[in-house]
């Protein structure tokens, strides 16, 4: 007997509670990216630390792989004047600086694949991207719902200069918003319709409001009516 395939859950997570829609959009992951990306920050961090060891002279000589080829510092013997290494010294301050800049845009991307996330939150007519990891946040944007134009599941784009993944995207004034990088197409369109659906039951709340706020104003100037003409 062959059994029934059961509908493939979605990637992110939805919450709604107190007219507050939470999407929770996980970042893509690629297994052999990380692999690749662990395995780098290992042998960069290593080579950074024998360098910083030799550069502040708590160390001796690291193997070629890992540092490169700087100088090297001439035997003081007695009698000899000695001659500071200026050169050496700056060369591996400069090889420092892009050793940490290197480490720092790594460990972003690692940390970013491991445990990175947008959350698209909607409340009192505003929505708001958290980018986060690990809980952490990046940065945190407010739009206005009115404004939002054109949600859209956007694919992935690449270019000799450039390369950006799948995602969602809305038009905002003049620019163009990105959130929930590595979402399918599916489940793009699937939240899509759950930020619409929201969007629009509260337009349709509104002009309920407006409507009832207009029948009562027409109803008392009705039953006021009478009075006035009286006078």
């Amino acid at each position: 007997m062959i059994s029934t395939i059961s509908p493939y859950p979605m990637r992110s997570t939805v919450t709604q509670q107190d007219g507050v829609l939470r999407i929770s959009i996980p970042a893509a992951k690629n297994t052999l990216a990380i692999l690749f990306a662990s395995f780098w920050l290992c042998i960069w961090t290593i080579a950074g630390i024998s360098v910083a060891q030799q550069w502040i002279g708590k160390g001796g000589s690291a193997h070629p792989f890992f540092t490169p080829k700087v100088g090297h510092y001439h035997h003081v013997g007695p009698g000899s004047a000695a001659q500071p290494p200026s050169s050496l010294d700056s060369s591996k301050g400069f090889w420092m600086c892009g050793w940490a800049v290197g480490e720092i845009l790594v460990a972003f991307w690692l940390g970013r694949m491991l445990g990175g996330r947008d959350i698209f939150q909607t409340a009192n007519g505003t929505s708001t991207i958290r980018r986060e990891i690990f809980g952490l946040r990046l940065s945190l944007k407010q739009y206005t719902l009115q404004e939002m134009r054109n949600l859209r599941y956007q694919p992935g784009t690449r270019s000799p200069n450039s390369e950006r993944p799948s995602g969602i995207a809305f038009d905002y004034g003049s620019r163009t918003v990105f959130f929930g990088d590595g979402a399918d197409e599916t489940e793009a369109n699937q939240l899509i319709e759950m930020i619409l659906s929201r969007q629009t039951g509260r337009q349709a709340s509104n002009n309920n409001n407006k409507d009832r706020s207009q029948s009562h104003g027409q109803a008392a100037a009705s039953a006021s009516s009478p009075f006035w003409r009286g006078n």
